[in-house]
């Protein structure tokens, strides 16, 4: 069966798969990467439907550089736009917009269905139920 270590290996190797597997399947049937999804999700949740920038790249564990990329690719698609804080004029917040939650909402299923089936597949459906 193995030491923890190989265990852990294993269990990392099959979180890598399961991501490449949603990112590959977002992109090829929305044109979205798997951490513009995550991001459209947490914008949706949040409240008002919006998160300040660096709150947003806080939650997707990437960089100021990353975010402002990933958020200028998800506003020219029309999925989401940048508002100033009213009470910090050098806050930027990132909102969710109609079209974005309409795009969250088709990928959502794809993305739910694509997660149960390699969650099954590797054997860790079981896992989250633990958690």
């Amino acid at each position: 069966m193995g030491g923890k270590h190989e265990k852990w290996e294993r269990l990392t190797r099959s979180i890598s798969d399961i991501e490449a597997a949603l990112a590959h399947n977002l992109e090829f049937r929305h044109g979205l990467g798997l951490n513009e999804y995550r991001a459209l999700k947490h914008l949706s949740d949040a409240s008002n439907s919006e998160l300040r920038m660096q709150d947003l790249a806080q939650k997707l564990g990437l960089k100021q550089s990353s975010i402002s990329r990933m958020t200028d690719k998800l506003e020219k698609m029309g999925l989401t736009v940048r508002d100033t804080c009213p009470s910090d004029k050098r806050g930027v917040y990132c909102v969710i917009t109609k079209l974005g939650r309409e795009k969250l909402i088709i990928a959502s299923t794809l993305y739910e269905s694509d997660l149960s089936k390699n969650l099954k597949k590797y054997n860790l459906d079981r896992l989250l139920d633990m958690i």
